[in-house]
């Protein structure tokens, strides 16, 4: 992934997953993913998106927070 922009558009994050855009839409309007809107698009930053993954919070089938 160091080939990988440092800003990630909702597309790029999606494939980056292997999951569904849709998917990534829902989980940045949850607050599950962070990320901001510019315009009509959303931009996610590598570094939150590996932390994302690596935590595993919002993910199908992770452990709430605390448990």
């Amino acid at each position: 992934m160091s080939d990988t922009p440092e800003i990630l558009t909702a597309e790029d994050a999606a494939a980056i997953l292997r999951c569904d855009y849709e998917t990534v839409l829902r989980l940045l309007r949850a607050g599950e993913l962070p990320g901001v809107k510019v315009g009509r698009q959303w931009r996610i930053s590598r570094a939150n998106l590996i932390r994302y993954v690596e935590t595993g919070e919002g993910l199908p089938g992770a452990p709430a927070k605390g448990e």
